[in-house]
This record gives structure tokens, sequence and C-alpha cells, in this order.
């Protein structure tokens, strides 16, 4: 009697090993889909927590269910337009980087996502400086940037191509599209506080 007990509870033992492998393999593969091949995740809690979903293309209407709790969003790569209804309209904001609570950005919802493409050459930079006459601190860019954070902007040099710069992060706010280098901001009505800014090809000053 005691060797069929062995035998069963070996089998047992090993069936129960290998299902327990099984299950942990399947939720390391679905995080992995869910962190790492989307290029912007959504989630439904803050601090990327909870449910998600994944999107790699322009997409108009991401769905109901997610328009009515999307708190946090990981970019994995690019730039987003994140809108808070279908069709990219209401509230949108440019996204270069993960937020952990959309609250921060007076964003509720979402509705619809799609990358943004600058289509600017890769030649194209621009300097900024504290200080009026290009003189204090630079700091150069080659790419859109939607918050340069708190540290003041007097002066801009245009290395090459065409910037818009803007007064508030996600380039809101009053904007001015440049295409020569200014020494003193405050002659565009700016007064030191540029927030974000961006390559802006075919716009007019």
């Amino acid at each position: 009697m005691k060797a069929p007990y062995l035998i069963w509870s070996s089998i047992f033992i090993a069936t129960t090993a290998l299902a327990g492998s099984a299950s942990a393999q399947g939720r390391i593969l679905q995080s992995t889909v869910a962190q790492g091949n989307g290029n912007i995740v959504l989630y439904d809690q803050v601090s990327y927590q909870g449910n998600n979903a994944n999107f790699s293309s322009s997409t108009a209407n991401v769905g109901p269910q997610w328009r009515r709790m999307v708190r946090s969003v990981t970019i994995n790569s690019g730039s987003w337009l994140v809108c808070e209804n279908p069709n990219f309209n209401g509230r949108c904001v440019t996204l270069t980087q993960s937020v952990p609570d959309l609250a921060s950005y007076n964003l509720r919802r979402v509705g619809s996502v799609r990358p943004v493409r600058a289509a600017a050459p890769r030649d194209w930079y621009i300097v900024v400086y504290n200080r009026v006459n290009y003189l204090g601190n630079p700091r150069r860019y080659r790419a859109a940037v939607s918050n340069l954070g708190t540290a003041r902007v007097r002066s801009v040099r245009i290395g090459r191509g065409r910037w818009e710069i803007c007064t508030d992060r996600n380039f809101g706010g009053d904007c001015v599209v440049l295409d020569a280098s200014v020494p003193d901001l405050s002659t565009e009505g700016f007064a030191g506080y540029v927030r974000s800014l961006r390559p802006a090809p075919g716009q007019p000053r």
C-alpha cells in the first residue's frame, strides 16, 4: 500500500509544481507585454498601477472603459499627444516622459492618443540662456521639450531651424515661433519664463 501512495504523491507534487511554474511564467509574460511592447501605456491607477492598455499608433478612440479612469501614463518611446476626448478633442497635452498622476496636467480622463513626429532636420538646434545677450548658463536642445523646469530664460540663440517657445509647459500659454536669435526675450513679450519649446518647421513667425 505504501508504494502506490508514494507514487501518487510524487505525481501530485510534480503536477502542482509544473502548474505553479506555468502560472508564474504566464504572469511574467503578461507583465512584459504590458510594460515593454507598447509605446504608450495607460493605467487606471496613479503611479503606473492597476489595469493597463498599450497603444503603439494613433488611436482616435481608446474606448469608454479607459475614458472613465486613466490616472497615469508610461511613455516607452517618442512624444505623444494625449487628449481627454475621442478624436483628439478637448484638453490635449504633449508628453515626452511618463506621468505618475495625470491630475498634475489637469487631465481626468483620456479619450485619444497619437504619436507626435517632428519633421525637423537632424541638424536643427536651439540654445537658451538665463541672462540677456546670450550670457549666463547655456542649454542646448535638438528636439521638443515639454517641460524645461523653472530656470529662467532671458535670451535665445537659434543655431539652425525654426523653433516655437512657450510660456507654459506642454506648449501652452503664450507662444512665438523664432527663426532668428533674440538677445532679450522681453522684446517678444517673454518675462523670463520659457517652459517648453519644439521645432516648428513650416510655421510662420
